[in-house]
């Protein structure tokens, strides 16, 4: 006599019963790390940044004592290491030269006192900043205003 199961049960069924009995059908495939450049992996709990760091600058003049910038970063791989430059332009011979960024604090104070009528300007100044991140990966060099000077 046959079982009471299988005499009521629908082939359907049955073939569901089989497959959870040899363990059901092979588990799909792990879905590749989008953003996870082709051929690497990603270690577990490592997350990758999307892009380099983006650096920026904002320079104040207070009443004495040059031009004091602070530089900030986004993006990237924290920690940052700042690059302060300048750019400078001497009104006698017309004169322009850049003096490259040297590693410093996220702070910086130019020695450039503020013209007046006693003391005139005779050059200018351009701030600049570019960062470095974790991984090496340098930012663009951003630059605030050209500040007049007195020697």
């Amino acid at each position: 006599m046959r079982s009471p199961l299988l005499r009521f049960s629908s082939p359907v069924v049955l073939a569901g019963l089989v497959l959870m009995g040899c363990g059901g059908s092979a588990p799909e495939a792990e879905a590749p790390n989008p953003s996870a450049p082709e051929g690497t992996e990603v270690p577990a709990g490592e997350v990758r940044a999307m892009s380099g760091p983006i650096a920026s600058i904002l320079c104040l003049r207070p009443e004495f004592g040059g031009v004091d910038c602070t530089g900030s970063a986004t993006g990237g791989t924290p920690p940052y290491r700042y690059y302060w430059g300048r750019q400078v332009y001497h009104y006698e011979g017309s004169v322009h030269h850049t003096l490259p960024g040297s590693l410093g604090g996220s702070t910086r104070n130019y020695p450039c006192y503020a013209p007046s009528d006693e003391w005139p300007a005779t050059y200018e100044i351009l701030p600049t900043l570019f960062v470095r991140d974790a991984a090496g990966v340098q930012s663009s060099t951003v630059s605030d205003s050209w500040q007049a000077c007195q020697p």
